[in-house]
């Protein structure tokens, strides 16, 4: 218990981590979310096609029916069957507090609202990278990832992946957890460019996510001293209104007198899928990881 008569005033207000999904994202909050809150029952995507241009000798009419020598359509994932769907997920952050030492509840609310602000960022991201709370969302970790290269030190590997997005000939971003991405720093493949982390050579955007957890496709762990990195084509996530109970009313427990209060909002991550590999990364550029026997990855 503090002192009887010590001064009452405000924690130390937390905020969000830096270079963050959120940070390279397109976020579409509010009306830009969707069509009222149609987009909280999931998105059913049309997707661009993939592949790179096509070349060939000569000028052919854009009519002419017969297929062009060197012609390869390369289907979007989803082609086959009825577009990607993403579905929701909810964020929330609880606090709860004697009735006895609340103070005034808008107080109580306020600083719910503001540590929600800061930790739901690496909330997304969790979900993201492992699909644990809806595991048929398309994600990071969920084993359809093409391999970039071989395991290999964080150099090389970076480079790899570059290189899986150049063959996807448009843009991505590469995802890694946040202790890769200070190594990957320290040898100089990352900097800190506007609010954005991106690579030096290429400048690609890069998330370095507090909440990637570095597991490999279908959720493996890494080996130690190494990560799984990925790239993807564009992400964008769609975030819906965050809720805070008015009143102290609806918070109140009186059966033991405490107050129980939740901030909560909807998200959904969804993203190109014409661009999804992995790579697994030495922690150290004289290390290469070595996977166990009988992996799958």
């Amino acid at each position: 218990m503090p002192p009887t008569m010590a001064e009452r005033v405000e924690g130390v207000q937390p905020s969000a981590p830096l270079r963050g999904l959120l940070s390279v994202a397109t976020v579409l909050e509010g009306d830009q979310a969707g069509d009222g809150s149609r987009w909280l029952n999931g998105v059913a995507i049309d997707p661009y096609p993939c592949g790179c241009g096509i070349v060939v000798p000569g000028i052919a009419c854009v009519d002419d029916p017969e297929p062009l020598e060197g012609e390869d359509i390369t289907p979007a994932p989803e082609a086959d069957g009825w577009p990607a769907s993403f579905m929701p997920f909810l964020v929330y952050l609880p606090d709860s507090c004697s009735t006895f030492g609340l103070g005034p509840y808008d107080q109580f609310a306020a600083r719910l609202r503001t540590a929600f602000d800061a930790v739901e960022g690496p909330a997304v991201e969790g979900e993201f990278w492992t699909g644990a709370q809806v595991p048929t969302n398309p994600h990071l970790a969920d084993g359809t990832s093409t391999d970039a290269g071989p395991p290999a030190g964080i150099v090389e590997g970076m480079a790899q992946l570059e290189q899986a997005i150049a063959e996807s000939c448009r843009a991505g971003v590469i995802h890694m957890p946040v202790a890769a991405a200070v190594v990957a720093s320290a040898y100089g493949l990352v900097e800190v460019q506007g609010q954005q982390l991106r690579t030096s050579a290429m400048g690609t955007p890069v998330v370095a996510g507090a909440g990637y957890t570095g597991t490999g496709p279908g959720g493996d762990e890494p080996p130690a001293g190494s990560a799984w990195i990925y790239a993807t084509g564009p992400v964008r996530v769609r975030l819906g209104d965050v809720t805070v109970p008015d009143g102290i009313t609806q918070a109140m427990r009186r059966n033991v007198n405490r107050v129980i209060v939740r901030a909560q909002r909807p998200a959904l991550v969804e993203w190109d899928r014409c661009l999804h590999a992995s790579q697994l990364v030495s922690m150290s550029e004289a290390g290469v990881p070595v996977l166990p026997s009988g992996s799958g990855s």
